[in-house]
């Protein structure tokens, strides 16, 4: 007799074992991926994991009942397994006969509770192992612990048996959609839910490569721009990593006379950086600063890691040596704002603050009127294509598309330029002190501009000012 309740449990079984595999596995990396996205982004907006948060979360939602469901269903098959087809003993009555059948036919179709009453029928001694077992397992579907336990022991069931349900009845999983009178449309439906794990497999795997591309524009480039490939030098203040000795000359010099005003603008003594504290490494060209630097933007003309105290730059075209001289003084004022102010998650002041020193030293040295250049080709028209606050505030611009990455360093710069220039250097310097002890803005802009209690009433300020005077026509950047 073929039971079509038993061979759906056997052509089930293979699938339920890769299931449960991939479901524990994958449970795992959901974990992970939650936890830490949620742990890390509430603190460090830098990285720029927020928007994992609750993709993560519903991956580790969703795979939790995929992978309850599967061991359930794995449970079911493990325990009830499949009526045992014994052959019928001597001695039964055509009755009994008949009562073994319907045993049998209640357990196909998932009735466990009626298989204990229609085998008390048969005398016990027509009963062979075969059926102790069917019998052991259907007292144990319904609850009956201690009556299912003495059937598999007649059976002949080994210990492995015995204690399967067990442990796993008090965790309730006897109890549920594979245990009731649909678990043989449930069980059809073993296949879909495989598909949905492969499924949640490939989501956890496509979010995981999404996060680390993110996480690794943040990655310093000091691997890449291994010292062995380069010339060293110390001078002065700075470690030059070089191939160019005429490119050294010129950016030693450079670097020097920028890291001195950057130092004296923010009122920091010239000996904040010993000598060779600063590393400067110099690529003779674009093309080695990418392939050394692979997973940076291509917008980005240079970068610094504060904590290291290195900036990496590449030799600039003849006719942008002004914006050379900029770049230079950018990225060497993030190295003296970290040594001011710490790290900081607000890089609308990091990279403001830096472009503002970038721009007075290589405007100023080029002998360029600082504020009317700005207003004609910096800060013209900003107003209308202004990012949000509430996110020009909380970014990264390496997370903004490349459309808004311009627009973002444009109003960092026209918020710290509206700051020194209208409120004065004093309080913006204290203001920088003030957040550099407790790293908040709000708190340190009311301790340092009284008409500016918070980071509200900075953005309402910022809107009334800029820009101040109808955009004129741009005009070409010095030195181009």
């Amino acid at each position: 007799m073929k039971q079509a309740f038993s061979s759906a449990l056997r052509g089930r079984r293979a699938a339920l074992v890769v299931l449960e595999t991939l479901l524990f596995v994958n449970e795992f990396a959901c974990a992970i991926l939650f936890f830490s996205t949620a742990a890390l982004a509430p603190k460090h907006w830098d990285l720029g994991l927020g928007w994992a948060v609750a993709p993560s979360a519903a991956l580790l939602v969703l795979n939790s009942w995929a992978l309850l469901w599967s061991v359930k269903a794995g449970y079911f098959v493990a325990v009830v397994g499949r009526w045992p087809l014994a052959p019928l003993p001597d001695g039964l009555t055509q009755a009994d006969e008949h009562s073994l059948l319907a045993a049998g036919h209640a357990f196909d179709q998932g009735r466990f509770e009626k298989v204990p009453d229609l085998l008390a029928r048969l005398p016990p001694e027509g009963l062979v192992p075969g059926h102790w077992l069917g019998l052991g397992r259907s007292l144990a579907l319904v609850g009956r612990a201690q009556e299912a336990v003495e059937a598999l022991e007649k059976g002949g069931a080994g210990r492995r048996v015995l204690g399967l349900f067990r442990p796993r009845r008090r965790l309730g999983m006897d109890i549920g959609p594979y245990f009731d009178d649909r678990v043989s449309a449930r069980l059809e439906r073993i296949p879909g839910l495989a598909g949905l794990a492969l499924g949640l497999l490939l989501a956890s795997v496509a979010l995981s490569h999404a996060i680390v591309q993110d996480l690794r524009s943040f990655a310093p480039p000091a691997a890449s721009f291994d010292g062995s490939s380069f010339h060293i030098e110390v001078r002065g203040r700075l470690t030059i990593y070089y191939h160019d000795p005429v490119f050294r000359d010129q950016s030693a010099a450079l670097a020097e006379a920028a890291l001195d005003h950057d130092l004296a603008f923010l009122g920091m003594p010239p000996d904040t950086f010993g000598p060779g504290a600063v590393k400067l490494y110099l690529c003779d060209s674009e093309d080695e600063y990418r392939r050394r630097a692979p997973t940076h933007p291509s917008w980005e003309a240079a970068c610094a890691e504060p904590d290291a105290a290195a900036v990496y730059i590449h030799r600039f075209p003849d006719k942008d040596h002004v914006y050379f001289e900029v770049v230079m003084a950018h990225e060497l004022g993030h190295l003296c704002y970290y040594r001011l102010a710490g790290s900081s998650p607000d890089d609308w002041l990091n990279e403001g603050l830096a472009d503002y020193l970038g721009y007075d030293f290589g405007l100023t040295r080029a002998g360029v009127p600082r504020q009317a250049w700005l207003q004609d080709n910096y800060f013209a028209g900003l107003r209308s294509r202004a990012l949000p606050f509430d996110l020009f505030f909380r970014t990264d611009p390496h997370l903004l598309p490349e459309a808004d990455v311009a627009t973002f360093y444009q109003q960092g710069f026209s918020v710290v330029y509206l700051l020194i220039e209208d409120y004065g250097r004093e309080p913006f310097l204290r203001f920088l002190r003030e957040y550099g002890v407790g790293k908040d803005v709000n708190a340190a802009l009311a301790a340092s501009f009284p008409t500016i209690p918070d980071i509200g009433a900075l953005a309402a300020v910022w809107s009334l000012f800029y820009p101040r005077r109808a955009p004129a026509a741009a005009t070409a950047v010095p030195g181009a």
